[in-house]
């Protein structure tokens, strides 16, 4: 009879791990759930630079890459 109770308990202190693990990986889903959709609130980045020609620079013959 001892044995059967040792067992019950062992099973229950399992079953008790089980769900806290469970419980554990669900939060951590939604954690990440709400981080995706906190940076996909986000505005899109938009580039407003002024890029020109007038920027860049002579590239002499042995800097070129493709000699």
């Amino acid at each position: 009879m001892e044995l059967g109770i040792g067992l019950i308990v062992l099973i229950v202190f399992g079953g008790l791990l089980l769900l806290g693990a469970l419980g554990w990986g669900f939060m951590l889903l939604l954690v990440q759930l709400g981080v995706i959709v906190n940076e996909a609130r986000k505005p899109a980045y938009k580039d407003t630079g002024n890029y020109s020609l007038d920027q860049g620079r002579d590239v002499a013959k042995h800097e070129h890459s493709n000699d």
